[in-house]
C-alpha cells in the first residue's frame, strides 16, 4: 500500500473530529442569533455565534468549530446546521459555512436577522502544537484544545513471525482543558477511539473544502484505502501544572500512540 504522510496526517484529523462527534462531544444550540463575523480573516456578509472578541472564552459557542458531520459521522454535508433569514428557512444556495472557524458567509450583502440552528464542537482542534508556541495557541484560541503532532515516520520494524517490515508512525495527542473533568473524560474516548485509524487517499479531495466547507465529492468509502495497524496502544498521561505558567496551562495531557504500515 503506497503511503504518504500527508495522507496519513489528515487520516487521522478525520479520525480525531469522528470520535469527538461520535462520543456526544457536541453542543445543540436551536434558533441563536448570529452575529456580524468582524474577526479580521472573516469574508464579507459572515455572521457567526456572539462571543466577546476581546475576552478569553466565547459566549454560547462563538469561535468554536460547527459540526460538519452527515447522522453516521462518515461524510460531510450541512445537515447539523439551519440558517434563517427573518425567519425563514434560507435557501442554501445563497450562503457558504466555514465550519472550522464557525461562521456563515452570504454570497451578497445581508439587511436583516440571521439566525441558525447551531450544532457545533465545544473545542478547537488543530494540528501542529508543540511546534507552535505555546503563547500563539494561548492567544487565539479558546479553552479547550486538542492539538495532534505526527512524529514522522520510522523505521522498518520487521516481524520475525511473518518477515513482514514495518514503518511506524508515532502520533502525540495535547489536550489543554479548562477543568480536570473534561480532560479526563477526552483522554477516555481518545484511548478507546484511538484504536481504530482509517487511512485514505486524499489525493482527489478531502472532507473539508479549502474554504472550510463540506466537500460532497468526499466520498470515505471509496476513498478509505484500508485501517493502520495499531503497533503501540493508547496510552494517556496528565501533566502537572507548569510552574508560572498561563491559567490555560493548568489541566494539561497527552494521548501516545504508534501505528504501523506496511511499505
Amino acid at each position: 500500500m503506497a503511503s504518504s504522510l500527508r495522507d496519513i496526517s489528515m487520516s487521522i484529523e478525520y479520525r480525531l473530529w469522528q470520535i469527538m462527534c461520535q462520543g456526544g462531544w457536541m453542543i445543540d444550540n436551536d434558533y441563536c442569533d448570529l452575529v456580524p463575523d468582524v474577526r479580521a480573516d472573516a469574508p464579507p456578509n459572515s455572521f457567526c455565534l456572539s462571543f466577546d472578541m476581546g475576552g478569553p472564552d466565547p459566549v454560547e459557542g462563538g469561535g468554536y468549530p460547527w459540526v460538519f458531520w452527515d447522522a453516521n459521522a462518515i461524510n460531510t454535508n450541512h445537515d447539523n446546521q439551519t440558517i434563517y433569514y427573518n425567519g425563514q428557512v434560507a435557501n442554501t444556495s445563497n450562503y457558504s459555512i466555514d465550519f472550522l472557524n464557525g461562521r456563515v458567509s452570504f454570497t451578497t450583502p445581508i439587511q436583516g436577522t440571521i439566525t441558525g440552528d447551531i450544532n457545533y464542537f465545544p473545542f478547537h482542534l488543530m494540528e501542529g502544537y508543540p511546534h507552535r508556541t505555546t503563547a500563539t495557541i494561548i492567544m487565539d484560541r479558546s479553552l479547550p484544545i486538542i492539538a495532534f503532532t505526527v512524529n514522522g515516520m520510522g523505521g522498518p520494524a520487521c516481524d520475525l513471525r511473518s518477515a513482514a517490515c514495518d514503518y511506524r508512525i508515532p502520533l502525540s495527542i495535547y489536550i489543554m482543558a479548562q477543568n480536570d473533568g473534561w480532560r479526563k473524560d477526552v483522554c477516555d474516548s481518545l484511548v478507546k477511539g484511538l484504536r481504530r485509524m482509517p487511512y485514505f487517499d486524499i489525493s482527489s479531495c478531502w472532507m473539508l473544502t479549502a474554504a472550510g466547507d463540506s466537500n460532497l465529492n468526499f466520498n470515505a468509502a471509496l476513498q478509505l484505502n484500508n485501517y493502520l495497524r495499531v503497533g503501540r496502544d493508547p496510552e494517556a498521561r496528565l501533566t502537572p501544572p507548569m510552574v508560572n505558567a498561563s491559567s490555560k496551562q493548568e489541566y494539561q495531557a497527552t494521548v501516545n500512540v504508534e501505528y504501523r504500515i506496511a511499505m
